[in-house]
């Protein structure tokens, strides 16, 4: 089965390319919004669409870049890199794409209302943003990176969230030992997957997705929110693992390094001089406010000593 690109309008003006997959089926069914990697809508994004269009959901893939550079990019393509920066910004932005593209999908006679959003490592933090402000009715993950800047916002979230990770995963190992951390202080419907699946391998990682979406199985977005969650489908044999043994399992060996070793590791990641950037001017543009406050009130205090 194979989709068709479509037009979204954009509620601020403008419009955005959107890969569409619909089921040969009559029946109503529920959709399946892919948030891509910084690739963007690559033949993997509309390879997995096509395969849950298959198994009978409406998928949308948007164009999340489409401000910037738009289009798929290959992966030694170095625009990747700068069109997702700053990326807190631009996931920013991208919320309004996955709430047209949501708005899109009510205007289709087959959809029944329910769509979850599914994220690739870039797209990861819609796994939370989505069910949390967006009106989804449910959020996955697949190696999601920049997860730690979202994942406070799943308390109070009533609807299922799934972030997984592969345990080879070498961007991830950092994020997965927070992530069970703050777990402690977070109910148990984030449901932390971490087995067998590479950065990068969305094709390996869709076994996995499926089993712990339960689509064939449960209905539509029947992922367990509590007791055990099924993992595996990616090399390894599945089982069930309560969720205590899925958050022993993120333990990470501590690396110990030195000044130098880790300026020299901090200076050659570029999310992380990004990020550090980013806070940066952020600290400068709250003190420069507070500063500005403080004198005002002085002004003010001032003005009434001297009456």
């Amino acid at each position: 089965m194979s989709g068709k690109d479509v037009k979204i309008r954009a509620s601020g003006g403008g419009e955005f390319d959107c890969y569409l997959a619909v089921p040969k089926t009559d029946a109503i069914v529920p959709a399946m919004v892919l948030a891509s990697a910084v690739h963007g809508v690559d033949a993997d994004i509309r390879a997995i669409a096509d395969e849950f269009a298959a198994d009978g959901y409406i998928v949308a893939a948007p164009d999340l870049f489409w401000r910037t550079v738009p289009g798929p990019l290959a992966r030694g393509d170095d625009r990747t890199k700068t069109r997702s920066q700053p990326r807190l910004e631009r996931i920013k932005s991208g919320e309004a794409d996955l709430t047209d593209t949501l708005t899109f999908l009510r205007t289709l006679p087959q959809f029944n209302g329910r769509a979850a959003v599914m994220g690739f490592c870039y797209g990861g933090p819609y796994a939370i943003i989505g069910p949390k402000r967006l009106g989804y009715a449910a959020g996955v993950s697949c190696h999601g990176t920049q997860m730690l800047d979202y994942i406070g916002e799943i308390e109070g979230v009533s609807a299922p969230i799934c972030i997984i990770w592969g345990d080879r995963d070498h961007a991830a190992a950092h994020q997965r030992h927070l992530a069970a951390e703050l777990l402690r202080d977070i109910d148990d419907g984030l449901q932390p997957v971490n087995r067998g699946a590479e950065a990068g391998n969305e094709q390996a990682a869709l076994g996995a997705i499926e089993n712990v979406f339960e689509a064939r199985t449960h209905g539509a977005f029947g992922i367990r929110i509590a007791g055990p969650v099924r993992i595996g489908g990616i090399g390894e044999q599945e089982q069930d693992a309560p969720l205590a043994v899925i958050r022993q399992s993120m333990q990470i060996e501590k690396i110990v390094v030195d000044h130098d070793a880790f300026v020299k590791m901090h200076a050659e990641d570029r999310m992380a001089t990004d990020k550090l950037k980013e806070g940066i001017e952020g600290f400068s543009a709250a003190l420069e406010k507070l500063e500005a406050f403080l004198a005002k009130r002085l002004t003010e205090l001032e003005a009434v000593t001297a009456q």
